[in-house]
Parts: C-alpha cells; sequence; structure tokens
C-alpha cells in the first residue's frame, strides 16, 4: 500500500502556483521554478525510513492534476 503525501492543505498551498509553471513550460526561454517542500512521511502513526516511490502532483483549485514528477524514488529518514 502506497501512502498518500500531499495533504489537501499543501494541495492548497502550491495550487496558486500552478498558472505560473504552466506559463513558465510555454516559455523555452524562462527556467521552471523550484518548488520546496516539506512533510513527514508516516504509515499509520509510525514515521518510516527507507526508500519509497512517490509522485508529487500540482492541483488546481478543483483538486485537478495540473503536473506529476512521475515515479520518484526519495531516501526517508525517521519520516523526513
Amino acid at each position: 500500500m502506497k501512502p498518500s503525501l500531499l495533504s489537501s492543505t499543501l494541495a492548497a498551498l502550491i495550487a496558486g502556483t500552478s498558472a505560473q509553471v504552466i506559463q513558465a513550460q510555454a516559455l523555452d526561454s524562462v527556467a521552471l521554478p523550484t518548488l520546496t517542500y516539506e512533510g513527514v512521511l508516516k504509515i499509520g502513526n509510525q514515521a518510516v525510513t527507507g526508500t519509497y516511490v512517490l509522485k508529487f502532483s500540482i492541483l488546481d483549485r478543483s483538486g485537478h492534476e495540473q503536473w506529476n514528477s512521475g515515479d520518484q524514488s526519495v531516501g526517508v529518514s525517521n519520516g523526513l
């Protein structure tokens, strides 16, 4: 079972930037912005350690996916 990492709060925080990212993709000469994120990965109430395959998404205000990272192998130590 893969845990859900993108909470509704995180989605709401980054949803406002999705239009800017899409506009930047349309312009070849414009570098895409870097998105910094922070979170804790838990299974049940237990913070996890190990390597997990995660996919990060940017959602618009309606909850529709505007972009995703594809599968990313992420090292996690004590939930971070």
